[in-house]
Order: structure tokens, then C-alpha cells, then sequence
């Protein structure tokens, strides 16, 4: 796959139309935020509002990334005290967003594993695909799985996308299947933080700009959308300890009963697309949460657009959860990047996998809706069908089918040592060694 292809003479005409479309949209949401602009920040260390042409930056960015198809090659690494176990070294990942259309290749290496797990996430506007090319410990080659996005009977819709550095780069992406009901495109974070306006004090610091505000605790809201009941009921039957799944239960009860805002200290940079290089977030109660640096920072004049190169996260509470907060650093998450392209990619965003004795799970039909397990699940044939059939009796077929040829390749070679002996007059062996 070419992951970054020269643009075609079709391609180049789509590509002025969407610069029309550009103009257009960033002219509308231009005036929109002038309603909204308000006094410039103008005395150091004065509190104000934020400045005019920030936000009128900040919107052409916004119209840019909505408009225009955006490819990276990114490396992630993990280090500190909350390193999970199954971390085996980098990940690397492969992303390709456009419009309301997005791919992303993730490759994950785990200790003692030779082989890396090659993960898939695709949504083509209509489902979501969730695909394992390397199934790994599992008994399938490969394991893909669908999902409609907000469908309220589906439990498995706060299911994540792993992919961390927009959210490092002043981006917001989505975070889970949940997320892509209605999405349209990636977006501006301090633009929509600017829009809602949610007690934001604005001071400048030298050449840059200090901003506190109040944001949604997306770890919160999380948590409290999820049914304790059902969580319990996903143990059942799992060799997870009770201790663990005690914790985990009562740390589910503690975030429902945050609140459900965080406060957010941002500085700015107007020379960098006024990016955000610095970030920190805390609780209402005062606890930090994490901390965020950004440097490297690339121009790129074809789009006009800043991004950062070199990101380092450090959490002072469970990446995931807001809880066992440290006055240091618990877990320290660093993005590379080396790769950027504002080029359109020929990818099929609904995935297939055609492999034979693959897993296909199908949780986005209306069939799958009716069923208790809430899924529909197929084998794929050596044709290339599907057939449905429940995991366990297709693995029976496989293995029985397995125990049968290495029952007869065993018969063969007796046989053949039994000839060999009556020809030759030689004893045939003993034991038969088969490597």
C-alpha cells in the first residue's frame, strides 16, 4: 500500500474544489467568531479576553483539518511505574483521516512475543471496524468485529480507538465508538474550548499566552454512562481475581462521583499557529491529573499549518482513570512523529478480511440487536463465505480436521517403514521421530 500517492490530475481538481469550499467555510465561520471575539489581551499579565486574530486562526485551522485529508506515521513510547505489563516496546502507528473517514494501522510489540500484534481501526461514515490482523493468543488467524455507532443496546460502545497524539497536538479526535455517532471531522480543541466560553481568563506571559479554563472530564462522563451491573457481570466466568475486580468496581463508584469538569492551563504560542506548547490539567479539588509538552513544531506552507513533531505526556493519576494520583510522574507517554502528508490515499475504509478460519463479529445488524450477546459471528470458508457458526464448534471442525491428517501422515509412514522392512529385510525403528 502507497501510503502518501502523488496526486492524479482528478485528484488535483477535487483538491481546488475543496480549496473553494475552504474559502467559503472559513469566511462563515470567520464571521462567526467575530460575534464572539471581544477586547484583545493588550497589558502583561491582564486578564482579557482572547485575542481576535488567535481566534481567527484558530477557525482557518479548524475549516483546514475538516476539509482537507491528513496521513501520519507516529511513534508512541511508554515509561514510568503504570508501563502496563503487556507494553513489549514502541508503537507505531499509521493514520489516515479525511473528512468524516479515518484509518489507523496500529503495531504493538509484547514481551516474549517474537511476532508484533497488528491492530486495525476504520470507520467509512457508516461503521465502525475493529480488526485484528494477528490475532495473537487467539485460536483465528485474524479477528475483525463491527460496530454501528450509537446504538444504545450495544454495551460495547464506549470501546476505545487508541491513538494519542492528536488529543498531544491540540486536536480532538475520536476517543471511543460512542464518539463517531454524528462525527464529521477531526477538530480544533482550543477552538471549541474558545466557542463554549466556559470561564476563560486570558493573561499574556512575555510573548506567549496563559489561558485557564473549565473543560468536560471526558474519564468522568465515562464513567458514569457505564452500568456498575453489567460491568460486574463481564467477570463472570474470567480467572480475574476478586481483589481486582473489587478495585476496579469501587473506583467505577469514585469517578461517578466527581464532577464532571476539569480545570485546563494552556500556554500558547501565536508564532506556532498559536499552538499549545504547555498544558496541565487538574481536578476541581486541585489534584494534577497530567502535564503536557510540545516542541518541534513544523510549518507547512502548502496548507499553512503548524504541527508539533515531539510531544511527551506524564500522568500523575491512572492514565485512564482519576485515580492513585502521585506528586510525580506515574507514567510518562512520548510521541514521535515522522511522517505528514496533506494528501489524499486510496484506502478502503470498510475493512475485509477474507482469510480462511478468521472471526468475523457482527454487532451492527438488526439480527445482532435481537440476540441477548448482542452479536452475529461468522467463520470465513476457504471460499471466501461466511459461514455462521457458534467459535467453538468451527475450531472443533479445525482441530478434528488436523488430529485426521496427522493420524494418516503417522499411518503413512508406518506403512511405508513396514514396506521398506519386507524389501530391504531391515528392522524398521522403534520410535518414530516426527519434527
Amino acid at each position: 500500500m502507497n501510503w502518501f500517492v502523488s496526486i492524479t490530475l482528478v485528484e488535483r481538481l477535487s483538491s481546488l474544489f475543496r480549496r473553494l469550499v475552504f474559502l467559503a467555510l472559513f469566511a462563515c465561520f470567520w464571521c462567526r467568531q467575530q460575534g464572539v471575539a471581544g477586547a484583545d489581551v493588550s497589558t502583561p499579565g491582564q486578564a482579557s479576553t482572547f485575542p481576535s486574530e488567535g481566534k481567527t486562526e484558530l477557525t482557518k485551522q479548524a475549516v483546514t483539518i475538516a476539509t482537507l485529508p491528513i496521513g501520519l506515521e507516529v511513534t508512541e513510547k511508554q515509561e514510568g511505574i503504570d508501563v502496563p505489563k503487556f507494553y513489549g516496546g514502541p508503537t507505531t502507528y499509521r493514520a489516515y483521516f479525511e473528512g468524516n473517514k479515518f484509518y489507523l494501522r496500529t503495531t504493538s510489540l509484547y514481551p516474549k512475543v517474537p511476532k508484533p500484534r497488528i491492530h486495525e481501526d476504520s470507520f467509512d461514515g457508516s461503521l465502525f471496524y475493529y480488526g485484528d490482523l494477528e490475532a495473537g493468543a487467539n485460536s483465528y488467524p485474524s479477528v475483525l468485529k463491527k460496530y454501528i455507532p450509537g446504538d444504545a443496546t450495544d454495551q460495547e460502545q464506549l470501546t476505545p480507538i487508541y491513538f494519542g497524539y492528536f488529543a498531544a497536538a491540540g486536536m480532538l479526535s475520536p476517543q471511543q465508538i460512542s464518539d463517531l455517532k454524528g462525527y464529521t471531522s477531526l477538530q480544533i480543541a482550543l477552538s471549541m474550548t474558545l466557542n463554549e466560553d466556559s470561564g476563560i481568563k486570558v493573561a499574556l506571559d512575555g510573548e506567549k499566552i496563559r489561558m485557564t479554563a473549565e473543560i468536560p472530564d471526558r474519564l468522568v462522563l465515562n464513567a458514569r454512562s457505564k452500568n456498575i451491573e453489567w460491568e460486574q457481570r463481564q467477570f463472570e466466568n474470567t480467572k480475574t481475581s476478586p481483589a481486582f475486580i473489587s478495585k476496579y468496581i469501587e473506583q467505577l463508584k469514585e469517578m461517578q462521583r466527581m464532577p464532571a469538569r476539569r480545570t485546563v492551563k494552556y500556554l500558547i504560542d501565536p508564532k506556532r499557529g498559536y499552538g499549545i506548547v504547555e498544558r496541565e490539567d487538574f481536578t476541581q479539588d486541585g489534584r494534577r491529573i497530567q502535564q503536557l509538552e510540545t516542541d518541534e513544531w513544523k510549518y507547512y506552507r502548502d496548507v499553512d499549518m503548524w504541527l508539533p513533531h515531539h510531544c511527551v505526556e506524564r500522568y500523575y493519576s491512572q492514565r485512564f482513570a482519576l485515580t492513585d494520583f502521585s506528586e510525580s510522574p506515574r507514567l510518562t507517554v512520548t510521541y514521535d512523529v515522522s511522517k505528514v502528508a496533506f494528501q489524499q490515499q486510496e484506502l478502503a475504509f470498510n475493512l475485509e478480511y477474507k482469510k480462511q478460519g478468521s472471526l468475523i463479529i457482527d454487532r451492527s445488524t438488526p439480527e445482532a440487536q435481537r440476540r441477548p450477546e448482542h452479536t452475529v459471528a461468522y467463520i470465513v470458508a476457504a471460499n471466501g463465505s461466511l459461514l455462521e457458526e457458534t467459535a467453538s464448534s468451527v475450531m472443533n471442525e479445525v482441530h478434528g480436521r488436523r488430529t485426521f491428517l496427522w493420524i494418516l501422515l503417522v499411518n503413512i509412514l508406518v506403512i511405508g517403514c513396514f514396506l521398506i522392512r519386507k524389501i530391504t529385510g531391515k528392522k524398521s525403528p522403534d520410535v518414530i521421530s516426527l519434527k
